[in-house]
C-alpha cells in the first residue's frame, strides 16, 4: 500500500484489516478512536501469555505505521510553516517595495523638485514599463543590452585580509551570544548567494582603553576594511553583490590575469545601496550591486563600512558570567557575490504613453549611467523622448553632456539655450525610448533610475 499523507495512512490500514474477520475488534476499536491518537494499542504484558508471533508482527507493523505517520505529520509542518514564511517574505517585499518606491519619490520631489527648480513632478520609469523588451533587466529599475549568452561562474575564495574579524561574535542579544544560533563567520556564505546565510566581517572600536579581548579591540573609529580576492573558473567581465547592508562601500575594484600582478578598474568609493548617490554621481547604478570590470580570472574587491551598529556587546568570564563591553562594531555584511561572463548584442527598448493626466510645459530625463572606465567609446547608451508623437533625442538632465536636455513648450522661435528645445505647443503625451549598445559584444553598459521630470507653468489655463 502507497502511503503518502498522513490523514491517508489510518484509513488505508483499516482497509487492509477488514479483509479478514479475527481484526474485526480492532478495527471497531480503530473506528471509534480520534485521528489524532496512535494506530497502536498498548496493553499490559502478560508474563504466562503464549506469545503469537503474528500479532507481534503486527505490533511492530502499527509501531511503524505510528511512526511514519509521526515522520509525515512532521515534514507536513515544516512545508506549511515554509510556506507560511515564503508567503510573509512575498508580502514584505510587495510592502518593502511600496514603502522604497514612495521614500524615493519623496526624495525625487525634494531633491529634483526643491526650491528654485523648473521642475514639479518626477514620474519613475521603471523596466515593466518597455514594451516586448529582451534588455538584460536586473531589477525594476536597471536595463542593459540584450543578453545573448550569460553564465555564473563557479570561484574560491583565495584570501580575505582586513583591518577586523571574521563573523559576528561577541554580539550579545536578548541574554544570548548571536554566533551560537547564526555564525557569519563562514565564508562559503559569500560563494552560496543565499540570502539566508550571511557573512560578516567586523570591526570593534572603544575610546575606553580599559577594554580588551585578545587584541581585537581597536582605539580608534576607523571604517571596518576588508580585502576579499576571487579566483574564477574561467574568465568573467561581471561581479554582483547581494547586500543589504545600507553602509557598504565598493573601494577598489581590481583584476588580474596571473593571480599576482592586478590592474586597478575602479578606485571610486561606490556606495552599493547608498540610493541617494543617484543625484550627486550619475555614472554608477546604484542598489543592483554591479561591478562590471575586463575579463579576467582573478578580481579583488576592497570592501568598507562606516556604520554603527546598534549591537550590545560581551564576553563570557571563566566563571560563567557575562561581562558587557564598553565598544561597538562596525561591519561589513555579505549574502553573496555572483561572478558572471555574458554575451550581448544592441536592443532598443520604448515605453508608450506615460504622461496620462493634463497638459505640461517642460519635460526632461534622469538617469543614472554605469559605463566602466575600460570602454572605449563615448556613447553607449542613446535616450529618445517621444513627445505628441514627434522623437527627439536627449541627454539626461543630470549627466551635464552637451545636448539637448530639456524640451519645452514656448511661443518663442529661437531657444536661447544650447540644452533646450523649444516646441510649439503643450506637452500632452510622452514616451521614452533607449537604445543600449554593448562592448565588444561581451559586456554592457547599464542604464537606471529613469525619471521624468516635469514642469508645468500654473498661471496657465490649457484648451
Amino acid at each position: 500500500m502507497e502511503l503518502t499523507a498522513i490523514n491517508n495512512i489510518r484509513s488505508q490500514y483499516m482497509s487492509l484489516l477488514s479483509g479478514d474477520e479475527k481484526y474485526n475488534n480492532i478495527l471497531s476499536k480503530l473506528t471509534e478512536r480520534p485521528a489524532e491518537k496512535p494506530i497502536l494499542f498498548t496493553a499490559d504484558l502478560n508474563a504466562e501469555a503464549d506469545l503469537s508471533y503474528t500479532e507481534e508482527q503486527r505490533q511492530l507493523s502499527e509501531i511503524l505505521l505510528d511512526m511514519y505517520a509521526v515522520n509525515n505529520g512532521i515534514i507536513e509542518l515544516k512545508n506549511t510553516i515554509q510556506d507560511t514564511i515564503t508567503d510573509l517574505d512575498n508580502s514584505l517585499d510587495v510592502f518593502l517595495t511600496s514603502a522604497q518606491k514612495q521614500k524615493a519619490q519623496a526624495e525625487d520631489l525634494n531633491v529634483i523638485c526643491g526650491k528654485g527648480s523648473q521642475y514639479s513632478t518626477i514620474i519613475p520609469v521603471f523596466t515593466d514599463y518597455f514594451e516586448d523588451t529582451s534588455a538584460e533587466i536586473i531589477n525594476d529599475k536597471t536595463l542593459g543590452a540584450a543578453i545573448t549568452d550569460a553564465n555564473i561562474v563557479p570561484y574560491d575564495i583565495i584570501s580575505l585580509e582586513g583591518n577586523g574579524y571574521s563573523g559576528n561574535a561577541f554580539v550579545y542579544n536578548d541574554n544570548v551570544f548571536e554566533n551560537e544560533t547564526d555564525d557569519r563567520s563562514d565564508l562559503a556564505y559569500i560563494i552560496d548567494s543565499n540570502d539566508a546565510t550571511v557573512y560578516e566581517y567586523s570591526r570593534i572600536c572603544t575610546k575606553d582603553k580599559t577594554e580588551t579581548i585578545g587584541g581585537i579591540v581597536n582605539y580608534d573609529d576607523k571604517e571596518v576594511e576588508c580585502v576579499i580576492t576571487l579566483k574564477a573558473e574561467a574568465s568573467i567581465c561581471k561581479a554582483i553583490i547581494h547586500s543589504m547592508d545600507p553602509g557598504l562601500i565598493v573601494r577598489k575594484i581590481e583584476t588580474s590575469q596571473d593571480g599576482y600582478t592586478f590592474v586597478v578598474h575602479s578606485k571610486n568609493d561606490l556606495y552599493v545601496n547608498k540610493t541617494r548617490e543617484i543625484y550627486y554621481n550619475p555614472d554608477y547604478v546604484y542598489s543592483g550591486g554591479i561591478l562590471c570590470f575586463p575579463y579576467a580570472p582573478y578580481v579583488r574587491l576592497t570592501l568598507a563600512s562606516n556604520t554603527v551598529c546598534d549591537d550590545m556587546l560581551a564576553i563570557e568570564n571563566e566563571d560563567g558570567t557575562i561581562k558587557k563591553i564598553n565598544a561597538y562594531r562596525k561591519k561589513i555584511s555579505i549574502q553573496g557575490i555572483q561572478l558572471y561572463t555574458a554575451s550581448y548584442a544592441e536592443v532598443s527598448v520604448q515605453t508608450g504613453n506615460i504622461l496620462n493626466d493634463g497638459t505640461v510645459d517642460r519635460i526632461s530625463l534622469f538617469a543614472s549611467e554605469y559605463i566602466p572606465d575600460h570602454f572605449t567609446d563615448t556613447e553607449y547608451i542613446t535616450y529618445y523622448l517621444i513627445v505628441n508623437g514627434q522623437e527627439y533625442k536627449v541627454v539626461p538632465i543630470n549627466t551635464g553632456r552637451t545636448g539637448i536636455s530639456i524640451i519645452r513648450y514656448s511661443e518663442e522661435e529661437i531657444s536661447l539655450s544650447d540644452n533646450t528645445q523649444l516646441i510649439h505647443e503643450t506637452i500632452k503625451t510622452v514616451g521614452l525610448k533607449l537604445i543600449i549598445k554593448p562592448y565588444n559584444k561581451k559586456e554592457t553598459p547599464y542604464v537606471s533610475n529613469l525619471k521624468l521630470c516635469i514642469g508645468k507653468n500654473t498661471g496657465n489655463i490649457y484648451v
